[in-house]
């Protein structure tokens, strides 16, 4: 549907709906939440015991990282909350 919030009074016109009004509002409110855009912030639902934070630690002195040679590479620390 190119047009999700248009009034069901307008949509009932241009489909010719001779019956009820309040019916017909009840049955577009009922589907049109198929029809809406997404909701640009994604909200994320985690069930009990299977959410992970992931973040990014880098380390403040320089690591050895093998052949002699030290760097600071980012170290990936996970959490799990149960």
């Amino acid at each position: 549907m190119k047009t999700p919030t248009m009034p069901a009074a307008t949509l009932a016109e241009r489909v010719g709906w001779a019956g009820s009004a309040s019916l017909f509002r009840a049955k577009v409110a009922a589907i049109r939440p198929e029809y809406a855009p997404p909701d640009p912030a994604d909200r994320l639902v985690h069930e009990p015991g299977f959410q992970v934070q992931c973040d990014l630690w880098f380390p403040h002195e320089p690591l050895p990282v093998g052949a002699g040679q030290n760097d600071t590479p980012p170290v990936l620390a996970m959490t799990s909350a149960f």
